[in-house]
């Protein structure tokens, strides 16, 4: 039967598919040790895609102190004191929360047994009645107490007293003890990964996350970060910014001399995905400047633009009274702001400094990075505003805070790159903007590869042929000139895509495109003019 059919067409608008300027990826080095745990949920070289923390969580990242030795504190007495006193047994955590073990009333038979054991054996048993509670553990040996600490201490029990006995004394012989370390606690390397994963997506709920394991070497210059190849490579090049942890636990002190050859090892591996590639990826460190063997503290702290790794920002922030705080007096190591500062990048727009106040912060819950510190343990409060400011100048990332908490919170300082401040890459925008044009444009014009290049008699290309490659190029990224839907904004200013008509395409075989971007200017300084007139 005759009729009228309307066939639906597609692509004719020319729009983008939803991008994946959100994809990030995280690399950690677990130990030796920590790999060789029975039951350890990872291995070495494993990756993983992950949508959420719940990924985590199932591929066995959980805040469960996985591989902790819990440290033992042995308590020997050396007077048992009188019938009627009072024993309290507490615990001060790094965040001065007080654990109490328990409340025990000394009787008659701890008395009479002036060895000690009785006194060991009744005290024992009155923190085990409490250890649903408390977490902690004690058995009893002739006239010591031997004491195991709750979960998620690490290396903190270790130094120090805040495990103590404190005695109530009615009269007559005092309660006297002797304190030591037996055991000493070593902390869960996993419950830093899992912190840096689950910061990520509280920062960046719908992004998605390739993680990789890789083994750590033994010493600063064994790191050559080819991971962060291998790991854009297992995303067949869809990650846009990686997190490196490098919580390094080496047998020599961390030095400036240390961190810039890493910072500029992976600028090496990212300048080889360019050359493959032809665009680039954003790689954040999150350097160690503290572990057991010694520190790089702010004073130490000398200029990264000397690297000149444009691709490549060193974060030296760290929370100062939360779980980032636990964590780094459980670890002994820095733990950084590594997952916060790469879930920002990931969640922002690509032209979008993460430093913006109005739209960016490092506390969205008000408690986490909320006292800033840096990596090195040293609360910002505690250093000089000279200190603050040439660590900034000095191109490190860290939380900072205004006069008088206004706006309230912890906010990034800036994007820096390790690189001059006067190149056209300094900042991780530059460097994201930039790829992201890059890829838009390679993929409108891989396909024209071999294409016929039509000429007029004169050898100049035609116009219909320049018309067509420059449309090519203003199509690809006419998007990112324009608003946002998401955001509001665009992630260009403007651009502009030429061809010279008068290239000499039959001698190269190469058409020559020349695309010029302005990207999206920011507001590092605001000046107010403020005086007071006459008139209005």
């Amino acid at each position: 039967m005759n009729n009228v059919t309307i066939n639906r067409g597609q692509g004719g608008l020319g729009r983008q598919p939803l991008g994946q300027d959100f994809v990030s990826g995280m690399i950690f080095y677990p130990t030796s040790t920590t790999l060789a745990i029975t039951h350890c949920p990872i291995t070495n070289g494993q990756k993983a895609k992950l949508g959420g923390i719940s990924d985590a969580i199932a591929l066995g990242i959980a805040p469960n102190h996985f591989g902790e030795t819990k440290a033992k504190i042995t308590l020997t007495i050396t007077a048992v004191g009188d019938v009627g006193d009072i024993m309290q047994v507490k615990y001060v955590d790094c965040q001065g929360n007080v654990t109490i073990l328990c409340n025990y009333t000394l009787t008659s038979g701890d008395v009479t047994d002036n060895t000690g054991d009785t006194l060991a054996t009744d005290l024992a048993a009155a923190i085990n009645a409490q250890s649903g509670l408390t977490g902690f553990t004690a058995s009893p040996s002739t006239n010591t107490v031997a004491i195991i600490v709750m979960a998620g201490q690490g290396i903190f029990s270790n130094a120090g007293t805040p495990l103590t006995a404190a005695v109530t004394n009615n009269a007559g012989s005092p309660f006297a003890y002797s304190h030591s370390v037996t055991t000493p606690g070593v902390a869960s390397q996993l419950d830093a990964f899992y912190y840096h994963i689950n910061r990520f997506f509280i920062q960046s709920p719908n992004s998605t996350l390739y993680v990789l394991f890789s083994e750590s070497p033994s010493s600063w210059t064994g790191y050559g970060f080819a991971e962060v190849t291998t790991l854009f490579n297992y995303s067949t090049g869809a990650i846009r910014q990686i997190g490196v942890y490098q919580d390094s636990n080496v047998a020599t002190a961390p030095t400036m001399a240390n961190l810039k050859g890493n910072v500029e090892a992976i600028q090496e591996q990212v300048a080889a995905i360019i050359t493959a590639d032809n665009f680039g990826v954003s790689v954040l460190l999150g350097a160690t400047l503290i572990n057991p063997t010694g520190s790089l503290l702010a004073a130490a702290l000398t200029d990264l633009s000397i690297c000149n790794s444009e691709h490549v920002s060193v974060v030296a922030g760290q929370d100062g009274g939360a779980q980032g705080n636990y964590l780094y007096n459980a670890y002994g190591i820095s733990i950084t702001q590594l997952g916060d500062v790469l879930g920002l990048v990931s969640r922002a727009q690509v032209s979008d400094d993460i430093a913006w106040v109005a739209t960016y912060t490092l506390s969205p819950d008000g408690v986490e990075n909320a006292v800033p510190a840096l990596a090195s343990g040293e609360l910002l409060s505690n250093l000089s505003s000279g200190t603050i400011n040439s660590v900034d100048a000095y191109r490190f990332i860290f939380g900072r805070q205004f006069v008088n908490d206004s706006p309230n919170g912890t906010f990034v300082n800036d994007s820096h790159c390790a690189t001059a401040y006067t190149s056209d890459y300094a900042y991780i925008e530059n460097n994201r903007t930039f790829d992201k044009a890059a890829r838009q444009l390679y993929s409108a014009y891989v396909a024209q590869l071999a294409a016929p290049l039509v000429l007029n008699s004169d050898g100049t290309l035609t116009n219909s042929t320049v018309a067509f490659f420059e449309g090519l190029g203003e199509q690809a990224l006419s998007n990112m000139s324009q608003t946002n839907p998401n955001t509001g904004r665009p992630e260009l200013s403007g651009f502009s895509v030429t061809i010279n008509p008068a290239q000499n395409v039959l001698s190269t075989s190469t058409l020559v495109v020349s695309v010029s971007l302005q990207p999206v200017g920011v507001a590092r300084e605001i000046v107010i003019n403020l005086q007071f007139a006459v008139t209005v």
